[in-house]
């Protein structure tokens, strides 16, 4: 995971990129049974001073033929894991899909704020559920820390189906490259939010090598 993408002051576009990103690569995967599309929920934010007007992009999966929705993907926002209208939008948005035959994959790339409620977590950085609807109340936890690549995940359609692996690692990779944010990041200052003391001496140890 590359920390200074979690910027809240970029991380919007980090996210746009990266919607984007899952679906083109997952539309060849699922086709010509699924289509997979970029949806929108729109809220205010009244918990800061001025009222704000806040949009957040998912993905959902659905069956060619009646439309039927079989999986949404979801990657967190700032706004999600911080207590507010974010948080209690998201919240309530999940237990829908909880209580439907739909599958659910979350994938949290954010160290600040607090992990949503999933039972037991260990400690990590980040971490992905994937949540197969006729498994439920398991799923299928992935934690990892930052000095770690991001691992590929299986993304769940109808039971029995094969299913389609997402490489995020190269994804992210891939939106970082096209977006040129080597050029917009300045990688002389702490990223935000801060690392600890172990992850900061791996991300100084990072940024030499790049230079070399």
């Amino acid at each position: 995971m590359e920390p200074y993408l979690e910027d809240p002051l970029l991380w919007h576009q980090v996210h746009f990129g990266l919607i984007h990103a899952i679906r083109t690569a997952l539309v060849p995967m699922v086709a010509p049974r699924y289509y997979v599309s970029v949806e929108e929920r729109t809220f205010m934010l009244t918990d800061l001073p001025v009222i704000d007007r806040v949009r957040e992009r998912f993905l959902e999966i659905r069956a060619t033929d009646n439309h039927e929705l079989i999986t949404v993907i979801e990657i967190l926002s700032p706004s999600n894991k911080q207590p507010g209208e974010g948080r209690r939008q998201y919240e309530k948005k999940r237990e829908q899909v909880f209580e439907t035959l739909t599958n659910l994959v979350v994938i949290d790339l954010l160290r600040g704020g607090a992990p949503l409620p999933m039972g037991k977590l260990p400690r990590s950085h980040y971490r992905i559920l994937v949540s197969r609807e006729w498994e439920r109340p398991r799923g299928a936890l992935y934690p990892f820390n930052l000095p770690e690549a991001l691992p590929e995940i299986p993304v769940p359609l109808r039971r029995g189906e094969t299913e389609p692996t997402l490489a995020l690692n190269d994804l992210l990779i891939q939106v970082y490259a096209e977006a040129r944010y080597d050029l917009r990041i300045h990688y002389d200052r702490d990223p935000e939010p801060p690392l600890d003391d172990a992850s900061a001496q791996w991300a100084r140890a990072q940024i030499v090598a790049r230079e070399r």
